[in-house]
């Protein structure tokens, strides 16, 4: 059951922290990188799960090495908020959609989908634009040219990790075993080695070799918690903004900007009518505020158009699209 906003002392913003990128070490190790003891990581785990702030464990992967080339976004606006359900089922059904979820005002549904070039992305757009025209007053796409997910630095973490999800890499030739073990990792990614070899098939002594592999090559980058960020109290906005001559020297500019800011656990380069999209996480109106008034502070006089979106809740979220030999 749900506990809504739930209190954090100290240990729990450390140890959430730590754990939104090494949720797979064993609770020894935690325990030491945040000084309390096992005892304390095993119950606090227990109780983030029974509270419904973790919502599951995922294994991010680089689309690039896997043959997909290009992350869109799709937008929805529906002539019936009551039609959501049969929309989003229908977009489900799509092997290459990644994330489903509720945006608002402008929007009601978003979706993210990987594809192989921007004829492959033009070609489910459309498809699936007329398999529910009756049910959509209009539609937007947002097409990514570079990408970057940020640490939970909110919760005072000092790492500076990122993922790029399409970094620039070549596709890998992958073997049987290396698509079993990642399928094995999408679906159990919080599981003991022991658990995820029995899903791939494999000895565990092989699964950790893989995963080690997988790891070099850059085709796994690492997993993540996925938090219910709205029971601790939290927001997700998405500012999209048009930057006026945006070129690589300003994407670095913004990007080390939204790196160093403690709310901001995402910024996206693309191709639309807007041409970047940062997300903030926030507990107040006051703190959205703040973020926005920075960002335009450091960037406003090449701003030309921006706009708001209330994010809700991830309805569905893959990690893995199709994988073949």
């Amino acid at each position: 059951m749900l506990t809504r906003d739930m209190k954090l002392d100290a240990i729990d913003r450390k140890l959430l922290s730590y754990l939104y990128h090494h949720f797979r070490e064993p609770y020894t190790k935690i325990a030491k990188a945040c000084k309390i003891s096992r005892d304390q990581v095993e119950y606090r785990i227990k109780k983030y799960n029974s509270s419904g702030l973790i919502k599951g464990h995922l294994t991010m992967f680089n689309y690039k090495t896997l043959g997909y080339n290009q992350l869109g976004f799709i937008f929805l606006k529906l002539k019936n908020p009551e039609m959501k359900e049969e929309v989003i089922s229908e977009i489900r059904r799509i092997s290459t959609v990644m994330t489903i979820g509720s945006i608002m005002p402008s929007y009601d549904v978003f979706a993210t989908i990987v594809s192989k070039n921007n004829d492959d992305f033009n070609e489910f757009f459309y498809e699936l634009i007329n398999r529910i025209k009756s049910k959509i007053n209009y539609q937007d796409y947002f097409i990514v040219t570079n990408t970057h997910l940020y640490p939970l630095k909110i919760f005072g973490i000092t790492e500076r990790d990122t993922y790029s999800l399409i970094s620039e890499s070549k596709s890998t030739n992958l073997s049987n075993k290396d698509i079993s073990v990642m399928k094995a990792l999408e679906k159990e990614s919080n599981s003991k080695i022991i658990h995820l070899a029995k899903e791939a098939k494999i000895s565990p002594e092989l699964m950790i070799y893989t995963i080690k592999k997988l790891r070099s090559e850059k085709i796994l980058l690492g997993s993540r918690i996925h938090f219910n960020m709205s029971v601790l109290g939290y927001s997700f906005t998405v500012v999209r903004i048009y930057i006026n001559n945006l070129n690589k020297e300003t994407q670095s500019k913004m990007s080390y900007f939204a790196k160093e800011h403690q709310n901001i656990d995402s910024i996206t380069f693309g191709i639309s009518k807007f041409n970047c999209m940062i997300q903030i996480v926030h507990k107040d109106q006051e703190e959205l505020t703040k973020t926005i008034t920075e960002i335009y502070a450091q960037f406003g006089k090449n701003i030309e158009m921006s706009d708001l979106l209330l994010v809700g809740e991830d309805e569905v979220v893959r990690t893995l699209p199709p994988v073949v030999n």
